[in-house]
């Protein structure tokens, strides 16, 4: 078989042909297919977080719940504006049953409101002895009820030993009845 410039030419072109091909097809071809690649790990690891998201969100599911008996806990410890009576007069009881306390005023100051509940602060003045103050003090921690100690201040009365005034102001919490908007002084 002869070689000559004919032959030259068709291998060139065949060369060129199949070079063509290489860029034209299959470097493009292999350009998209790492492009699928890519694609394929970042919506795999879109998944993967979406599978961390909905694990987060279930375990929140469990965590609200919680929260949410919580608050019932603590929405059935608050008395009712119409039960505020009831529960200054209890109060009244605790530091009278404490045979050695006097007291001298309770008086209710203007409720603050806050998130779903009011807080009344109530300023108290009490004579007598310590222990039956320090009793006193214990009854109030034990009651059903929420309340706080705002501001306390003993004084030692000089006359009898371990004779003590307290003068205090403690706040009780309490959620506003259904048919009432604006919380009254009961």
């Amino acid at each position: 078989m002869k070689f000559g410039s004919r032959e030259l030419l068709f291998l060139v072109v065949m060369v060129g042909l199949l070079l063509s091909a290489w860029y034209f097809v299959f470097k493009t071809a292999d350009e998209k297919i790492l492009a699928l690649k890519s694609e394929t790990m970042d919506k795999r690891h879109q998944i993967d977080q979406l599978k961390l998201a909905e694990r987060r969100i279930n375990d929140m599911k469990g965590k609200i719940e919680d929260l949410g008996e919580r608050i019932r806990f603590y929405e059935a410890r608050l008395p009712r504006e119409s039960e505020m009576t009831a529960v200054l007069k209890q109060i009244d009881q605790q530091a009278k049953s404490n045979k050695l306390l006097a007291v001298t005023r309770i008086q209710k100051m203007a409720p603050e409101k806050a998130a779903g509940y009011y807080e009344l602060p109530v300023k108290i003045l009490m004579h007598g002895d310590f222990r039956g103050f320090y009793e006193f003090l214990l009854q109030m921690e034990r009651m059903d009820r929420i309340m706080r100690v705002n501001q306390m201040k003993l004084t030692k009365i000089n006359e009898k030993d371990g004779s003590t005034t307290a003068d205090m102001t403690i706040s009780i919490f309490y959620a506003p009845d259904a048919t009432n908007a604006v919380p009254g002084q009961n």
